[in-house]
């Protein structure tokens, strides 16, 4: 069985939300406060100076609080659903087809699914983490 030794570098980038966007909240209390756009392509955001952040929660553009862990996930969650598996496929095969070669991932997550998206291109894989 083929194991993900030889090191396949794959570069994800997105483009940030423009800078010095805010707009003004009115919370569940009736209290406003000035938020500024946050984020990138992938989950865009809005922060208040305190840190706390707010995602839209409907079609609305009505906002709601999350917390640092909602955050993550949600983070995470983007990355899977935009990571470049095509690419790293192509270039395995370009720069290794047959051999060994160990892909590095972002999370776990997205070290599950890579295996899962080399498995289905028709090339033996296993996830495996430190945790």
């Amino acid at each position: 069985m083929l194991t993900l030794a030889m090191l396949l570098s794959i570069v994800m980038w997105a483009s940030p939300t423009l800078k010095g966007i805010y707009r003004t909240i009115r919370l569940n209390d009736g209290t406003t406060l000035k938020v500024h756009q946050c984020g990138d392509e992938r989950l865009g955001y809005w922060m208040a100076d305190d840190g706390r952040m707010f995602i839209n929660s409907n079609e609305k553009g009505e906002l709601r609080e999350v917390s640092e862990t909602e955050m993550a996930t949600l983070r995470e969650k983007a990355m899977l659903k935009t990571a470049v598996f095509g690419d790293a496929i192509k270039y395995y095969r370009q720069l290794a087809d047959g051999k060994q070669a160990i892909c590095y991932c972002v999370s776990v997550n997205h070290s599950i699914a890579m295996a899962e998206e080399f498995k289905d291109a028709g090339i033996s894989a296993v996830h495996i983490d430190g945790g």
